[in-house]
């Protein structure tokens, strides 16, 4: 491999896969390359080029031009990545955890209507207080199915939670978005209906935001919850399916960090 002026590439054709290949496995264990870190892969690689051409591995780091033209090359753009805690990361990446939810689903609700298989998903969603971070992605012919991530670093942002429950047919109950207020009581709770705060766009669909001390929520919010959301939700899939009152609903309670 050589360049317009005939004179071989700082990186050869396996380093450059090389660099490829580490590209998509940071990207797919959510912690993408940032710009700096592919300078710093380039020069690994660089080295790795010329003990293989049987030169001596010093390099010096390589101009702005050689990287967008291995940038090029390499079909690599830049994006703005999201944040992500690295607890949630590494437990997205345990096995034990699909393998479990996965049995359990299995034993209760094979066969049961889905209409009355439900899930009770509490997810967290941090929010940065910085600009995202932007990094490197580079395609290839298989399809990378994972947004561009990177461990968060910020000890500035805040979270909201998110209770969203759904059957296995489809139908879903309005959101409820519960922020944390440390100027309120143990015990109070306040929520508010908001058209528009909704999963899909009908005129009048709405949501739920919620204040507690904490995202723990209290014995307040989850009795509101429960009658007033879960019940009514459960009580017109029932009608509107014409279930007898003897066909019992399941309920899967998960909670995610994000």
């Amino acid at each position: 491999m050589h360049n317009k002026r005939g004179r071989p590439r700082l990186i050869d054709e396996e380093s450059e896969a090389n660099l490829a290949d580490k590209l998509v496995k940071r990207h797919l264990e959510q912690n993408c390359v940032t710009n700096r870190e592919f300078g710093v892969m380039m020069c690994e690689e660089m080295e790795n080029t010329k003990r293989r051409r049987g030169l001596a591995a010093i390099s010096s780091p390589p101009c702005r031009n050689t990287v967008n033209q291995l940038k090029k090359r390499l079909l690599i753009t830049t994006k703005q990545s999201q944040a992500k805690p690295s607890v949630r990361i590494s437990a997205e990446y345990d096995p034990r955890n699909a393998y479990t939810m996965s049995c359990m689903v299995h034993a209760f609700c094979e066969g049961h209507p889905s209409h009355l298989t439900m899930n009770w998903d509490a997810t967290q969603f941090v929010f940065e207080r910085t600009e995202g971070t932007t990094v490197l992605t580079i395609k290839r012919e298989e399809t990378i199915d994972v947004p561009a991530t990177v461990p968060s670093s910020s000890q500035l942002g805040y979270a909201i939670k998110l209770y969203h429950l759904h059957n296995a047919a489809g139908n879903v109950a309005p959101p409820i978005f519960v922020v944390a207020d440390d100027s309120m009581g143990p015990d109070d709770f306040f929520q508010s209906k908001i058209i528009g705060l909704s999963n899909n766009n009908a005129p009048n669909a709405f949501g739920y935001l919620c204040f507690t001390q904490t995202r723990c929520c209290n014995p307040a919010f989850y009795r509101w919850f429960v009658k007033e959301i879960v019940c009514k939700f459960v009580g017109e899939v029932r009608e509107a399916n014409e279930y007898v009152v003897s066909e019992y609903f399941i309920l899967s309670v998960t909670n995610r960090l994000h």
